[in-house]
This record gives structure tokens, sequence and C-alpha cells, in this order.
């Protein structure tokens, strides 16, 4: 879910940042989004209702609010673009060993402070019986506390630090395919779209322990919709009006269909979906769409640049990372039982100032240290760059 570097060469159709770092706004807005609804849902999810009223609402349009296996699938393939683009200056030189530089230092010191935060909070984690109205899907959560050994090796790696942070899966999938971005662009480029689609594909056929292949279709996607965004975008523009806000009903349509045709499983007192290699596709074609019509509408691109989403796509890989942390501290306090009416906007206003804080004191110097040295292997090693 985090961003990137900045490309080397604007495509066209998003309103950008003038000077600054000169990235396209509407997508860090759209990755803020995304993560809001991850905040939601999860606040959702921890509160005890009716289950046939929980399966109607998450088979509603009130889907689009919920969906946040969909918001990480979106987060993958904004990555995908946005790490393209990083590598838009050529893979030669030193330019593929300073792209991982700045990878690993965007997400693992943020993922490390993230986990630290968890464990810490876990010593005033309050345990609860059903009767105050939260599911077992939050209760479980509230019951970890790993040892001091589990927690170092937990922080070697990105990961979900033995159910300490159930988040970071998210970033064990974000740094793997970092690494593999290289070779997915290398491909794109070398040979055709279709290639990489079925390299990507086939990973959809390894069992559910190696799922993390899984989502290459999600990176493959970003990829492919950086190269070919001149075409793509001039697609969308040249249809009527109405036609292209169809097209963007119809991507939302796609991103939330597992949920809105009922694919569920229950897990732990909640229901579950999105988690099936079908369910996957069908949510990375939406993520897809979706990208590429806020690309190509200057009105969705000027609603997504506004300051109140921009500030939340600037902290939304703090907000991501933290936000479940806070909701294990405070659902057990907040009301008996508890309300979801009253948990979701303390959910998200404490979350918000926690990422804020992240954001200025965790990921700011990371991501300039990450720079720094980058700038430096530049200057160590010449030859091909990569735009930083």
């Amino acid at each position: 879910m985090p961003e990137a570097g900045t490309p080397a060469a604007p495509p066209p159709g998003t309103g950008r940042e003038k000077g600054g770092r000169g990235r396209e706004t509407a997508l860090d807005g759209l990755r803020g989004l995304a993560a809001t609804v991850v905040v939601i849902r999860h606040a959702f999810n921890a509160v005890t209702i009716d289950p046939e009223l929980r399966r109607q609402v998450l088979e509603s349009p009130l889907a689009l609010f919920l969906n946040a296996q969909g918001a990480v699938q979106l987060f993958f393939v904004l990555s995908g673009y946005v790490l393209a683009m990083s590598l838009a200056g050529g893979l030669g030189g030193a330019a593929v060993p300073r792209f991982f530089v700045r990878r690993v230092f965007r997400i693992h010191p943020p993922y490390v402070f993230a986990v630290l935060f968890a464990w810490c909070a876990s010593f005033f984690y309050l345990q609860t019986g059903a009767g105050a109205g939260l599911t077992p899907w939050l209760r479980e959560s509230a019951a970890v506390h790993i040892g001091v050994g589990e927690l170092a090796l937990a922080l070697l790696f990105p990961g979900e630090a033995s159910g300490q942070l159930t988040v970071g899966w998210t970033l064990r999938v974000e740094l793997i395919f970092s690494f593999l971005l290289p070779l997915l662009v290398l491909i794109a480029v070398r040979t055709h779209a279709w290639v990489l689609l079925v390299v990507a594909l086939l990973g959809l056929w390894l069992p559910l322990s190696l799922n993390v292949a899984w989502y290459g279709i999600d990176f493959a996607l970003g990829v492919l919709a950086y190269l070919h965004r001149e075409r793509l975008v001039g697609l969308v523009r040249a249809l009527p009006a109405p036609a292209a806000a169809a097209a963007g009903i119809g991507a939302l349509a796609l991103l939330c269909s597992p949920m809105l045709l009922g694919w569920h499983s229950g897990v732990l007192g909640v229901l579950a979906s999105g988690f099936d290699p079908l369910s996957i596709v069908l949510m990375a074609a939406g993520s897809f769409a979706l990208i590429v019509v806020v690309l190509a509408r200057p009105g969705a691109g000027r609603v997504l640049s506004i300051p109140p989403i921009r500030f939340l796509g600037r902290v939304s890989f703090s907000l991501y990372l933290l936000h479940h942390t806070i909701l294990l501290l405070i659902a057990p306090i907040t009301s008996r039982p508890v309300n979801f009416f009253v948990l979701m906007p303390l959910l998200l206003a404490l979350s918000l100032v926690a990422a804020e804080l992240s954001y200025r004191f965790v990921e700011r110097p990371s991501i300039a240290l990450g720079r720094h040295l980058s700038h430096r292997l530049r200057r160590g090693g010449g030859g091909g760059t990569a735009s930083g």
C-alpha cells in the first residue's frame, strides 16, 4: 500500500501537485479512501449484530464502504502502477538496487514501528466476554501477546507478527512484489501484455499456503496500467460522459462483486469474502478499471485531490498500519454493548491523529533516509537512473 517515487514523465488525465513531489494526487486520494474503507470494515467486524442483517448489509450498495479486501487489492494495483513509474528511468546501472533501497526503507521502518506499537498496546488490551457486544474476531486478536523472542523474529521481515499485527500480511505481499517488480516490468516491456498477465495468473494455481503469489495479478495489472496509460486513458476519454460515468460505476461494481454476489465465508462471527482466486481476479480487474477511469476523468481527479482526501492519502499507510491496534484498545471501553455508530467515528478520529504523528516522525524520516542512500548508490555506481 505505500507509495513509491516520482515518475519520469506525467501520464495524462490527472491533476497533479505543482512543484513538490509532483505525483498524481488523485491516486493518493484513491489510496486514502481505500484505507478509510478498511478502517470502517474493521469497526463493522468488531461489533456483534444479527448474522442475517450483517449479510444483507454486505450484499447491499453499502459494500462500497465495507469492501476491505477490495480496498487492499486496490492498494496492490496502485502499487504496481506507481512502482512502474519509479522504474520509468530504466533498469540499467544502479537503478534497480536504488529502487530496492527506497522500497525497503518505505515499508520496513513503519512496519517495525507498527509491530512495536501493537506489542506495547497489547499489555493494555481488555479481555471481554460475548456480553460486551464484540465479535470473536476481535476478542481473539485482543488475546494475542507474543513473547520477546517471537517479537524479535517478527521484526526481521513484514508479516502478521504471529498475530500481533494482523494487517501486516499485506506488507509481506508488498515487499515481495517490490523485489519482483523489475522483472514484471521487464517481461511487460520485452514481450507483450498478455505474457505478463499469463505469468501472473499462473500464481493463482498455487495452493493456499503460497497465496502471496495470488496477488501477482494485481501488481501485473498496475504495471500494465502505467505502461499503456495513454492508450487506456484515451479510450475512456473518447466515451460520451454518460458512458464514462457508467464505466466508473461498473468498475466499482466489479471491485465489490464478490460481496454483492454473496461469496462469503463465516470467520469468527463475521463474514469474509474475496479470499479465493476468482474473487481476486474480479477485484483486480475492478481496481484496474477504476484507476483508468480516475486517470481519464478530470472531475474524478479534482474530487480526489481536495485537501481532506489528499490528507487521507498522505497518512494512508500509517492509518492502515495502526488502526487495528487502536480498535483493540478502544472497542471494549466505548459502550456496553458496543455500538458501531459510536465506535467507528471514534476509531477513525483517533487513528487519523496517530497516523499523522506516525507519518511525521516515522514515515518521512525513513523515506528521507531511503532516498539519501539511493542517491549515494547513484553517485557511487553511476549508470542508469530511476526517479526517486
